[in-house]
């Protein structure tokens, strides 16, 4: 056999792997190049999607809050249905209409200018004073909206919720005045669930796959919703540090 046969050949075989070696090593190259650039623009699809999803909660969330601003105001301003007594028929009547036309609305209650509750839907806590309650003494000057707390004087006195969380609520309360004088404050504890449903309705049905969750948190940095209800609460979560918030 000739030697430069073989030589060739051994030739042509070594310069076929070194080229088949350099393509198999672009190709990994390639690969994970497009790998990651694929990652990237998942990580920057799934991002810009809860920004918008971010942005759209906190807008109607902020809008909520405001209406129903309005309407704690609205209702104290009617000053011919004050003028009949705090606890009139008339009184208990607007109160029953309010807490029908907007379910959220936990309680509805009238308190004197000494912070006995003198009317309230259901009757609870007639007769019992929340002087120190912020609502009450905020209310007393303007119309107040406080933070997301959670229920103290009705614990007990209200079923259970659907998601087994504790009751919680975001107080509304305005003064009601006759002329010069503040006889009262009226003040409504909204239910914190009404967000829930606002994020739940916002939140893509392939949300879940894209694991794409959406988390509330108070100034704080404490949980006020996140995904799993309770259970995700009991846990102990706080804000990361280093987000960008958005704010109601």
């Amino acid at each position: 056999m000739n030697p430069l046969t073989l030589s060739g050949h051994s030739l042509r075989t070594q310069i076929a792997w070194v080229f088949g070696t350099l393509v198999a090593t672009l190709a990994i190259l390639l690969s994970v190049g497009f790998g990651d650039m694929l990652k990237r623009r998942i990580e920057q699809d799934a991002g810009s999607a809860l920004q918008v999803v971010a942005d759209n909660a906190s807008t109607l969330l902020a809008n909520g809050l405001y209406e129903r601003s309005r309407e704690v105001q609205v209702m104290a301003a009617s000053s011919a249905v004050w003028a009949q007594g705090l606890d009139s028929i008339e009184v208990i009547h607007l109160l029953a209409r309010s807490q029908a036309m907007q379910p959220n609305h936990v309680w509805i209650g009238v308190a004197d200018a000494e912070g006995v509750v003198r009317a309230a839907t259901g009757n609870l806590l007639v007769g019992q004073s929340v002087e120190d309650h912020a609502w009450f003494q905020a209310g007393r000057q303007d119309v107040y909206v406080g933070d997301v707390r959670p229920a103290r004087l009705l614990r007990g006195l209200l079923p259970p919720t659907p998601t087994g969380e504790p009751h919680r609520f975001v107080d509304f309360s305005a003064p009601i005045r006759l002329g010069p004088t503040t006889v009262g404050v009226l003040g409504i504890y909204g239910n914190w669930n009404w967000a829930r449903e606002v994020v739940q309705n916002l939140v893509p049905t392939d949300g879940p796959a894209r694991e794409l969750e959406v988390f509330i948190f108070d100034k704080a940095g404490a949980p006020l919703h996140a995904p799993g209800g309770q259970a995700a609460l009991q846990r102990g979560l706080r804000m990361p540090r280093g987000l960008v918030v958005t704010r109601a």
